[in-house]
């Protein structure tokens, strides 16, 4: 299933690259599903009872402004990895990527500059949920509610649900991987 909590509106780089992913063909079957509303924790664990109801084995997220190839999610599924995404930086300058690294120094992580990524594929610390792919076996792994914002008890750290996901997971023992060659834009007032 191909999923996407889409607030109220869709880019159009979004609706081209849903459009020329299709026509580029999947070798399996795919289901869309857009969920419009404010909250994407709510929309996120929406989806996620979606793709269970449809007994789907996996979950690709997407941002409703995420621009990319039509072969990327087949690459993401080419890697057989529990949970994939592709890098995309936020939308904001200097160039900053989404993806939390591991760092010793940072006990929450680090968001490296696009350059600082890997190569290759890489076992990361958490990775935003807007271009996703998921294995539906992490969620008999782990227990609902899977996406929830939440702030620390003193107040001073707000955790997104995609990094409280990831959290989740990497908790249970699942990995969080990245393909830094998916190629993914984030839309803005350009490319980021």
């Amino acid at each position: 299933m191909v999923g996407m909590s889409a607030g109220w509106q869709v880019s159009t780089p979004t609706v081209k690259s849903l459009l020329a992913a299709i026509l580029h063909g999947f070798p399996f079957p795919v289901s869309f599903h857009i969920i419009a509303g404010s909250c994407g924790e709510m929309n996120s664990n929406q989806l996620v009872r979606e793709a269970k109801s449809m007994q789907a084995t996996h979950m690709m997220t997407i941002g409703a402004d995420i621009e990319f190839f039509p072969w990327a999610i087949e690459q993401l599924m080419e890697h057989e990895k529990l949970i994939i995404g592709g890098p995309f930086n936020f939308r904001a300058l200097p160039p900053t990527s989404t993806i939390v690294m591991f760092d010793e120094g940072e006990p929450l992580g680090k968001h490296p500059a696009p350059h600082e990524l890997p190569r290759e594929i890489f076992k990361c610390r958490a990775l935003p949920g807007d271009f996703t792919l998921i294995d539906m076996k992490v969620f008999d792994m782990i227990s609902p509610p899977y996406f929830v914002n939440e702030w620390s008890e003193d107040g001073k750290v707000f955790t997104t649900c995609d990094v409280y996901f990831c959290n989740k997971l990497r908790a249970a023992g699942i990995d969080i991987w990245c393909d830094p060659n998916a190629q993914v834009n984030h839309i803005g007032l350009y490319q980021y």
